[in-house]
């Protein structure tokens, strides 16, 4: 199995994993692949970086969330460049958080 979460369309050096992803919409965009082979996955990467894998998997599922919460015992997560492993994880989004400053 294997889930994606996000809040914008791209990550990775440009795999559209949620390509309905908005950064300013407050939700989380999560994509769900249900079982499957490793060959296949390698097989769908192409789909995947067009952000069109949706169309040719049927275990493939969409969803959205303000809130997600995934529960798995010794789970390893990918977090922006950093793995973690656990049994529970807690995502939250919050929005206009971040002030950004730029020169005029």
């Amino acid at each position: 199995m294997v889930v994606a979460i996000g809040n914008c369309p791209q990550y990775g050096g440009g795999f559209k994993i949620v390509p309905q992803a908005n950064l300013a919409d407050g939700f989380f965009d999560i994509c769900f692949i249900e079982d499957i082979a490793k060959w296949r996955i390698l097989y769908y990467l192409p789909f995947v970086i067009k952000g069109v894998h949706g169309k040719f998997l049927k275990r493939i599922r969409f969803y959205r969330a303000k809130e997600v919460i995934v529960e798995s015992p010794n789970t390893y997560v990918h977090l922006d460049g950093e793995i973690f492993k656990g049994d529970r994880f807690h995502f939250t989004l919050f929005l206009k958080r971040l002030k950004i400053i730029v020169p005029a």
